[in-house]
């Protein structure tokens, strides 16, 4: 296996995504992301590996900027959101601030939501409650991106951008 780092990523040359970013890997296939990391760790991958975890610690570090759907006194709250909630088997999201109580907003789904505030979380929420499906780890991927304010079509230079700049 063949890799080039530079600095705005890590390519690789595996057989699935020959020639492809780790970063552009995480937004499209987020599926293969994780089982990556369920495989037991060969040293000769070490570098993939850190990179990845570095990759996800900046997706985690960057804030949402969509506004909570959550209400204060009847109002609208309009803080940023910090969480997003799910219920099982759908990854249409609820985003709320950390101060809201979107239990008590969505009575008839309180008992079923799902928080999720990283990466690897949101991943897990699709492994464990929406039957593993391929199209629900890119979807979920994609609604967590735009929330933290990705802009544009899923071109190479975006998703580097979206990481780096």
């Amino acid at each position: 296996m063949k890799k080039n780092i530079n600095d705005r990523g890590l390519i690789i040359h595996f057989k699935k995504h020959p020639g492809e970013y780790i970063e552009e890997i995480m937004i499209k296939d987020p599926e293969y992301i994780h089982w990556l990391e369920k495989k037991e760790k060969i040293d000769k991958f070490q570098d993939i590996y850190n990179h990845i975890n570095q990759c996800i610690e900046i997706f985690d570090n960057k804030p949402f900027i969509d506004k909570c759907y959550g209400k204060l006194n009847g109002n609208p709250c309009n803080q940023q959101a910090t969480r997003i909630s799910f219920i099982p088997e759908s990854t249409n999201p609820h985003f709320w601030c950390d101060n809201c109580d979107n239990r008590s907003q969505l009575l008839d789904l309180a008992d079923d939501l799902i928080y999720v505030k990283t990466y690897r979380e949101a991943v897990q929420f699709v492994k464990c409650y929406c039957s593993d499906r391929k199209y629900e780890y890119q979807n979920i991927i994609s609604v967590m991106l735009k929330a933290k304010g990705f802009k544009g079509d899923l071109s190479v230079k975006n998703i580097l951008s979206f990481f780096y700049d």
